[in-house]
């Protein structure tokens, strides 16, 4: 029997977000300037409280010096010890 483990897109999207944010030492604010977006926007995705849409995925993105992929990229989990019988459910 496989195991199910639920992954919330949004939290993820907005760790990878945060981790990439502060790896260059900037500010949500720069960020979200850079972005063009608020900074609350950019506080509530990275805390997985708003599900962005591609553009704000793609603006974030080049304000961080990433590719898009680097941010929604579902290969790998932080944290998570994938098996070979592990099914992942993505649910929002």
């Amino acid at each position: 029997m496989s195991e199910y483990y639920y992954v919330n897109t949004n939290e993820l999207f907005g760790s990878r977000i945060k981790k990439f944010r502060k790896d260059i030492n900037m500010t949500q604010a720069e960020l979200a300037k850079n972005a063009g977006l608020s900074r609350k926007h950019i506080s509530d995705a990275e805390r997985g409280l708003v599900s962005l849409n591609a553009n704000d995925i793609c603006n974030i993105a080049q304000a961080l010096s990433k590719d898009a992929e680097d941010i929604i990229s579902t290969a790998q989990f932080s944290g998570l010890k994938m098996a070979k019988d592990v099914e992942v459910k993505y649910v929002k």
